[in-house]
């Protein structure tokens, strides 16, 4: 983005504007404040992007870029379950309008997005096909575990070991506001849980592992790299980091739901 041939320093030259703000990063800060609440963590999310709009909007040397095509010529990241939706979900609403997004509503909708999510099913309201821009996900090993470690791993399908092994570390359950959400995942985690149990079990000569602790990154990574197979459920979106993550580790990624745009 920032050699000479794509950007421009006249805005009256360019063809699209960027905002750069990284809205995600604000779901993990009010953690705390969620687990004793149950409060909605996007709404802190919603809040930073209000506040990107409205200062832009306070310029008038920019307000009228702002505005001058509706949103169409704006691309904005939003790299979390649901991206233009900013809510943990989709419920076939498109863009909220809660946290101070309503005023820029229309804006919103025209925007381009860069986004995980590209969920195509009936009803999906989340991303717009030929406008919106789906991102593979980075995989979280790529900087949290040392260079060496990463050089180590060997390419996806060459830990068919014997005997074969699948595993699933991850949240199994969801509470929304106290209460437990069976809506969560489409009821696949359960299955996973209520099937297996939570631990080691041998099924059809298939080690299964399902676990719900979390553990350390490196830790995280030698268990996928030592399983033949690394099931990835959905969560609430249909997209999931642990496919990125699965064929970093070098592990057969097993998901279900992966609805995604040509």
């Amino acid at each position: 983005m920032s050699t000479p041939s794509v950007r421009s320093e006249d805005p009256d030259a360019a063809k699209f504007f960027y905002i750069p703000v990284y809205s995600t990063c604000n779901l993990t800060t009010p953690r705390p404040q969620v687990l004793r609440t149950g409060a909605d963590p996007h709404r802190w999310q919603r809040r930073v992007v209000a506040d990107a709009l409205e200062w832009l909007d306070s310029h008038d040397s920019y307000s009228h870029y702002l505005w001058g095509r509706g949103g169409l010529d704006h691309i904005l990241t939003a790299t979390h379950d649901f991206g233009r939706c900013f809510t943990h979900r989709d419920v076939g609403k498109g863009v909220t309008t809660s946290d101070g997004l309503g005023r820029f509503l229309g804006i919103l909708r025209s925007m381009v997005y860069l986004q995980y999510n590209g969920d195509t099913h009936a009803g999906a309201s989340c991303y717009e096909a030929g406008r919106d821009v789906v991102l593979p996900p980075v995989s979280k090993f790529e900087y949290e575990l040392p260079e060496e470690m990463m050089e180590s791993m060997q390419p996806v399908g060459s830990a068919l070991k014997s005997p074969w092994r699948a595993m699933f570390r991850g949240t199994t359950e969801f509470k929304w506001f106290g209460r437990q959400d069976p809506g969560y995942s489409r009821g696949v985690r359960q299955a996973l849980r209520r099937l297996y149990g939570e631990g080691e079990t041998k099924n059809e000569g298939v080690v299964v592992t399902v676990a719900g602790e979390k553990v350390g990154a490196g830790e995280y990574l030698r268990e996928m790299a030592e399983a033949s197979f690394c099931v990835c459920p959905r969560g609430y979106a249909g997209w999931t980091q642990r496919f990125a993550d699965s064929v970093k580790a070098g592990c057969l990624p097993v998901g279900e739901g992966f609805f995604v745009d040509d």
